[in-house]
């Protein structure tokens, strides 16, 4: 029976004056598998009794968790196994220094977290070794419980989980936390258009027998950052600094939405965009906001604030040595027009298959243009991504979406995280993970209504490597 944390606390103190040595666990133990069983054998191996604290459900949610079952529910499974003696239900780690267990055991993919001084993991084992206490990993990789119920529901297809597997024989959940480290230093100077998006709720009516317009019933409205904003909603929470810089006057872009489908949708775009002011604004800003390490990351959506005096001062900074992205974005509204071959100094970029096409495919009097410069990334939808660069053969990686919500800044989200993995030199095979790792939990959302966090990150590869 699960047993209230009180008591929990107090009948470890009684143990504790016995001479027992007290073991804790903690997580979340959705659904019960074979590698939760052995992670929990081991731990009861190392002292006399086990003590095991499950997260409750807000605490998982708060921690990127959507468990199936309650709190309730996945504490009286765990107290049900006979190498467990207590089970409590917890709202936040503080029970371990409450309870001050002789050994705090976790799983083996939490050890290369615990050695990183700026990592959470690393400030429990300070504690725990505070007062005495020891940290101990055991050697089981488990499998994950997302993971499971990844596979059950068909979300992936097997031919995803087949390449994941091979993936999987490679590289482990600490290889994704250490490409994530190695650009929490990064400082970004990001330039792009300034959009808002607006989501708009309709309901079709009966269409009038005296017109052949169709009308429909406004709902609930919705508007989000867009654009640039976009990039630095997704961006912040995993680098040190960032400077972003826009026109003045919005983009609206207003898309009209019926059961989950977008039916049409209209543009405001000022014109001219930029004015002399907004654009001498902009060249000083970018003069003074940028550092010796600065990436210069560009969002060109094509309306017009990257003017040629823009674009000029880019380029020469590249020249000097900065690292610059490009995503250089073909739409309705440049269709044709806005060419990710214009920028010649990129040190990467990312493009879709039709972008590519434009761009690099044919001339206009009909020879065939070189490749564009390595390294960059092809976006290719529901197959997934292709990077390509100069001393690795092409590494494509399948679309990772768990769900299908909305496709609008999947591509940006990729950019952004990205674009600091290749400035750092990271392998390509781990770009591509993490990019469209990125991508698919940005899919799973509206627009760009909240970022995708670490933590969802690191769980979901975790889900996806079955460990």
């Amino acid at each position: 029976m699960t047993t209230p944390l009180e008591e929990t606390l107090a009948q470890c103190a009684t143990w504790r004056e016995q001479g027992k040595t007290i073991i804790l666990c903690d997580g979340v133990f959705d659904i019960l598998h074979a590698g939760h069983i052995a992670h929990l054998e081991e731990s009861a191996r190392a002292g006399d009794v086990l003590v095991v604290a499950i997260a409750s459900d807000d605490y998982a949610i708060s921690n990127g968790h959507a468990p199936l079952n309650t709190s309730h529910d996945r504490a009286r499974v765990v107290d049900a196994l006979s190498v467990v003696d207590m089970t409590c239900i917890v709202d936040s780690p503080a029970i371990i220094g409450m309870l001050r267990p002789d050994v705090y055991s976790k799983g083996q993919e939490y050890r290369a977290a615990s050695a990183d001084k700026h990592r959470s993991s690393s400030a429990t084992r300070h504690l725990v070794e505070s007062y005495g206490g020891k940290v101990m990993y055991t050697d089981t990789m488990m499998d994950s419980s997302s993971g499971i119920v990844l596979r059950a529901n068909g979300a992936i297809p097997a031919a995803t989980w087949s390449w994941l597997d091979d993936f999987a024989l490679r590289w482990r959940l600490a290889d994704v936390q250490e490409a994530l480290d190695s650009i929490k230093d990064s400082h970004v100077v990001l330039l792009g258009e300034r959009i808002e998006d607006t989501y708009c709720d309709v309901v079709p009516l009966i269409k009038s027998p005296r017109s052949f317009h169709d009308t429909c019933q406004l709902g609930a409205t919705h508007t989000y950052g867009g654009g640039v904003a976009a990039i630095n909603l997704q961006l912040e929470g995993y680098i040190a600094g960032m400077k972003t810089l826009h026109q003045q006057p919005v983009i609206e872009k207003v898309r009209f939405v019926h059961d989950g489908m977008k039916r049409f949708g209209v543009e405001t775009i000022p014109c001219p965009l930029m004015v002399e002011e907004d654009e001498r604004d902009v060249l000083n800003n970018l003069i003074s906001s940028i550092r010796p390490e600065s990436l210069l990351m560009v969002m060109d959506y094509g309306h017009g604030f990257f003017t040629q005096p823009i674009r000029d001062a880019i380029e020469t900074l590249a020249s000097k040595g900065h690292f610059l992205s490009i995503n250089c974005q073909t739409n309705s509204a440049n269709y044709g027009h806005n060419l990710a071959s214009k920028y010649s100094m990129a040190a990467y970029r990312t493009m879709d298959e039709p972008e590519y096409d434009l761009a690099y495919s044919h001339s206009h009097d009909g020879g065939i243009l070189a490749s564009p410069p390595l390294p960059y990334t092809l976006t290719r939808g529901i197959s997934g991504s292709t990077y390509y660069s100069a001393h690795h053969d092409p590494v494509h990686t399948p679309a990772l979406a768990p769900k299908i919500v909305d496709r609008v800044g999947a591509g940006d989200a990729l950019f952004a995280i990205t674009t600091p993995l290749v400035a750092r030199g990271c392998d390509p095979e781990m770009i591509g993970f993490i990019g469209n790792i990125m991508a698919g939990l940005h899919c799973g959302i509206v627009a760009n209504e909240r970022p995708i966090t670490r933590k969802e990150i690191e769980r979901y590869a975790k889900a996806l490597l079955r460990h």
